[in-house]
């Protein structure tokens, strides 16, 4: 569950005995500034002008910023209605599409017919040294058997 503050939530021993003291008011204050730090007359101080003719886009935009981020959360809103989907529908719709891209991918190598298979250096030699070695063993094999 989460956790909620409410506005008189601090322990009623800190506010019972002890008055505030004039060393300590300064920048770290517990409480908020009204109207925090923005210079007056800055672009984020004046009143927002609404550009929206749907009234439910009107309604969104005039909340505030934590409002619009658990509305888009939650799925709802008026930008929310056909855009949003869950998870593991984006998954099986990218498993889906991955798949078409594989098959794609088989029908332009059929297409192109049988090629030629061509061997690396390292698999060469590779293949060069176990036949060798396997043929070595035969004929260590034979001459213990027959000698």
């Amino acid at each position: 569950m989460a956790k909620v503050n409410k506005q008189g939530s601090q322990d009623p021993e800190k506010k019972a005995g002890a008055a505030p003291t004039k060393g300590k008011q300064g920048a770290k204050s517990s409480q908020p500034r009204v109207g925090g730090t923005a210079i007056q007359g800055a672009k984020s101080t004046q009143p927002k002008e609404i550009t929206a003719t749907n009234p439910q886009q009107q309604q969104a935009d005039s909340y505030n910023r934590t409002m619009r981020r658990r509305m888009e959360h939650l799925g709802a809103g008026p930008g929310q209605t056909s855009g949003v989907k869950d998870p593991r529908q984006k998954r099986l719709e990218k498993r889906k599409r991955r798949i078409e891209e594989r098959k794609q991918e088989a029908k332009k190598v059929a297409a192109t017919g049988p090629r030629t298979i061509s061997l690396g250096r390292r698999n060469t030699y590779f293949l060069i040294a176990v036949v060798a070695v396997i043929i070595l063993v035969v004929i260590v094999a034979y001459f213990i058997n027959h000698h």
